[in-house]
């Protein structure tokens, strides 16, 4: 079989997929692959078209693979696995048993947060914002996979996510930009909605594992603090159990307990970073008084190949269901967060948008940001109100001269 990878602008993805078909097809449309990268659309229409001009020329939906890295850091790709070695270590109370759901807990939380900010990409993030750049694809994969029966197979792992998917509502939303945003270069100025850089999505699954249990996914740029985890929090009870799932990025990998006592410490088999089956290593859980690692993979003696590479092996070795996305699934999860209206989410009203500082400028602990008394609205409206005086402060500011009409070498300003 040929497997093509479209790290192309989506606009030929249609194009690249009818040259592989007539070209390198060999009379056969079953033998072509497409691997296409993110972002595939930016709402359930933009989506729509791209899937349309990839199977156009004849390719099958089941050779349709998407790209989301995060399906290949170690920690996402044995999380089922993780999990059902863990949940028999929790203790739940006499003559209980510990099951993954709503009887054991009573919260989960998916969090990715970032020091950094834009850093003058801004052209990158303009009209997109953090829910398309990671709600949508990775952070809510990451919650499917957390959610998921331990049980499911590496066939049966698509339909499983798609049916948490299918049962998944958004119920609220809040966000935030970091003062200074504006200021990025290569930002266009659309009054109606504002591109956060912070958001909490509100979720409800509505199956009978999970019905009752809110789900937060919360990710922000410029919160003094890199942070990749899902948070566990105990059904009555103070404890927490955290996976720390971005090792390879941020270089903390494992699962440790807050609060939360185990029912047994003893010596497990799990598995081990590498390609391929890189087999097991046995882990000791160093959990005193209910806190710290049931496991620990930190340890920089460990190697862990970087996600691409694994995404890269997964094509090779035809693994598609466990490293890829499917386009029902891409669907569906454009769906979640376009909920009501795309105001509800994906494009919140300046009004909406707080206006937000790193944690140190306020003496805050990471990634607690310092919210200011006002919001994007304001910025829009005062701080980049069209004048004379902005005219000269902002001369170089893509955003004020999108607003006030100002092209490059214009001596004039049509004021707004």
């Amino acid at each position: 079989r040929l497997t093509l990878y479209l790290s192309v602008p989506p606009s030929v993805f249609g194009a690249w997929s009818d040259a592989a078909i007539k070209n390198w097809g060999q009379g056969s449309k079953e033998r072509v692959h497409v691997a296409a990268e993110k972002p595939f659309g930016t709402s359930i229409e933009t989506a729509d078209k791209l899937h349309r001009d990839i199977l156009g020329p004849g390719l099958t939906d089941s050779n349709l693979h998407l790209v989301d890295h995060w399906l290949s850091f170690f920690i996402n790709r044995h999380l089922m696995e993780l999990r059902s070695l863990v949940l028999p270590k929790l203790s739940v109370g006499a003559g209980k048993v510990a099951k993954w759901d709503s009887t054991t807990f009573s919260r989960v939380v998916v969090t990715e947060f970032e020091t950094r900010g834009l850093d003058g990409r801004g052209g990158f993030f303009d009209t997109v914002g953090q829910v398309r750049d990671m709600v949508q694809s990775h952070l809510l994969q990451v919650m499917a996979l957390s959610l998921v029966d331990t049980h499911t197979t590496d066939a049966e792992l698509d339909e499983s996510k798609l049916a948490i998917f299918n049962k998944t509502s958004v119920f609220s939303c809040s966000f935030g930009q970091y003062d200074g945003f504006l200021l990025e270069p290569k930002l266009t100025y659309h009054p109606s909605f504002a591109d956060s850089t912070l958001c909490s999505v509100n979720l409800a699954v509505d199956t009978e594992a999970w019905r009752g249990v809110p789900i937060t996914i919360a990710t922000g740029k410029t919160t003094g603090a890199t942070i990749y985890t899902v948070e566990f929090y105990q059904k009555d009870g103070p404890g927490v159990l955290t996976f720390e799932i971005g090792r390879e990025e941020v270089g903390l990998g494992g699962i440790k307990v807050q609060n939360w006592e185990l029912s047994n410490s003893d010596a497990f088999d799990v598995p081990a970073p590498g390609f391929g089956t890189a087999g097991s290593i046995t882990a000791t859980p160093a959990v005193t008084k209910g806190n710290g690692f049931i496991l620990n993979y930190s340890s920089p003696s460990l190697y862990f190949p970087k996600p691409y590479a694994m995404m890269a092996a997964s094509l090779l070795t035809r693994q598609y269901g466990t490293a890829f996305v499917s386009y029902p699934q891409c669907r569906r999860s454009w769906e979640i967060v376009t909920a009501a209206s795309p105001a509800v989410c994906l494009d919140p009203t300046p009004e909406q948008v707080k206006v937000y500082k790193a944690p140190e400028t306020c003496g805050n602990t990471p990634p607690a940001v310092c919210y200011e008394d006002h919001t994007v609205k304001y910025l829009y409206d005062v701080a980049f109100q069209c004048s004379p005086e902005h005219n000269a402060q902002y001369a170089s500011i893509s955003l004020y001269k999108a607003k006030c009409n100002i092209s490059s070498g214009e001596s004039t300003v049509l004021f707004v």
